[in-house]
């Protein structure tokens, strides 16, 4: 066992335990209203193998949208029919593979759909695709993704004379800045009807929901946060209103619901100083390494080391030479240089997009089971 005082800085904390909790326990909640449901993990909110493998041996879908992260769930052992490839990147041969291996394909334009009805009426060979749609439901962002359901692009799919022989087998949406359960359920209803238009028997309702999180966290939010318990509510209770014999199969790919609390960042004081009677910290990691919480919030943390110099109101910045490399902006507690400080709750987009500016990407994993706090 290692002591977290004695843990060379910067490095992950890795839940394991914490990240099948998540998976395991959301889709009880759904299961309570529709069986038929899995989950697909977004390989792109945080790579690390351990999270992937885990999301394997449960049964659940890797999803990933572009060759690097193809290869690298083929490299994880993931079979192809295990796989939800989506994205924007062209890629014919590796998503074929994955259609014609019992995978999911959802294609997200047109021309890149026409590809495909192309091979398959040259070699009169039938496959199966999905397709994410693009539709309002009144957040007011419009998406450049998916196919604008009231354009030609989808009056084309909806004359399968146009593609004799292509299935549309799931239909998707991924709709941003829209967590909100009233939001879930207008998806979750336009689906509903765009599947059933389309023939389709998979509804893939995307992702973009709120995670578990430290009540600290949760504060910062101008709405309200929902649990695991009410998304599944609202989701599986349209979904079972509208196939009570749960006959069309759901999914929903998640990645910052089931990995933000899975994974933290240690790191140790290296700096304290004042300037102008504001109080400055200095760790020994940067912005890049914690990631999104930290440019869009300000995460909660954990002291450990000696209970003296306590501050107040102090803002914890990153090692790097710029301005703006904070990392907690009101920081009240001990002080001492060698502290450790925990940054909690940092799984998504934090170990992906961590980079070698100034300083060395951390990549330093460490196993929650392992240490002694």
């Amino acid at each position: 066992m290692l002591n977290v005082r004695e843990i060379q800085t910067p490095a992950y904390i890795c839940d394991i335990k914490a990240f099948k909790g998540n998976i395991t326990d959301f889709r009880k909640a759904v299961n309570k209203y529709y069986p038929n449901y899995h989950m697909g993990y977004s390989y792109k909110t945080n790579y690390h193998k351990d999270f992937c493998l885990a999301v394997d041996k449960l049964g659940e879908y890797a999803e990933v949208v572009s060759p690097k992260e193809y290869h690298y769930a083929k490299e994880l052992g993931v079979r192809d029919e295990n796989i939800i490839y989506n994205g924007v990147i062209p890629d014919f041969a590796n998503k074929l593979n994955v259609s014609l291996n019992g995978g999911i394909v959802n294609i997200e334009n047109i021309d890149e759909f026409k590809n495909f009805v192309d091979w398959t009426n040259a070699k009169q060979r039938r496959i199966e695709l999905g397709v994410r749609l693009n539709f309002d439901i009144g957040n007011g962002i419009i998406s450049r993704f998916g196919f604008d359901t009231s354009g030609e692009d989808f009056n084309f799919l909806l004359n399968k004379d146009n593609f004799p022989f292509v299935t549309i087998k799931s239909v998707h949406c991924h709709i941003s800045q829209a967590r909100s359960l009233e939001y879930f359920r207008k998806r979750v209803k336009m689906m509903i009807k765009f599947a059933d238009v389309l023939g389709a028997t998979i509804i893939d309702i995307g992702g973009n929901m709120f995670g578990r999180m430290d009540d600290s966290f949760k504060e910062q939010f101008n709405e309200y946060v929902p649990s695991f318990e009410e998304y599944a509510e609202a989701i599986g209770f349209e979904m079972a209103e509208a196939y009570p014999n749960a006959e069309k199969t759901l999914i929903t790919e998640d990645g910052t619901p089931v990995v933000s609390n899975a994974m933290h960042l240690l790191a140790t004081i290296i700096g304290v100083k004042q300037v102008q009677g504001k109080t400055f910290i200095v760790l020994d990691t940067k912005r890049e390494d914690v990631g999104a919480s930290c440019i869009c919030k300000s995460p909660s943390y954990a002291h450990y080391g000696k209970n003296s110099n306590h501050v107040e109101n102090a803002v914890v910045f990153g090692c790097s030479c710029v301005e703006i490399d904070y990392l907690i902006r009101e920081y009240n507690g001990p002080a001492n240089i060698g502290d450790k400080i925990l940054i909690r709750n940092i799984g998504a987009y934090s170990y992906n997009t961590t980079n070698n500016f100034i300083t060395y990407g951390c990549r330093n994993v460490v196993q929650m089971k392992d240490i002694v706090f």
